[in-house]
């Protein structure tokens, strides 16, 4: 699994009526609050929304390492890293 550090990126679930519609965003850690007894991380974030006005904070992020594991959880307050990019090779 990733570790996070300050300024990672990752994904997180918002309110959509808060993000243009979507319920993820991007979110930048603004601490790593440390190791949760499931072998992941958790984090603050500040989320960077698709809309006027700034973000929220949100503390206690449990991290994940896909968007899937995340959404299976059932934890409130969850979010994962970013897939990959695809290299085109040519």
């Amino acid at each position: 699994m990733h570790t996070p550090t300050l300024g990672s990126v990752v994904i997180v679930g918002v309110d959509p009526e808060l993000n243009n519609e979507s319920d993820v965003c991007p979110a930048v850690v603004t601490l790593v609050v440390g190791a949760n007894v499931n072998g992941g991380w958790d984090v603050n974030v500040k989320t960077v929304p698709d809309a006027e006005g700034g973000g929220e904070w949100k503390e206690s992020v449990r991290l994940f390492e896909t968007e899937e594991d995340a959404r299976n959880t059932g934890i409130a307050i969850s979010g994962y890293w970013p897939p990959e990019p695809e290299v085109q090779r040519g």
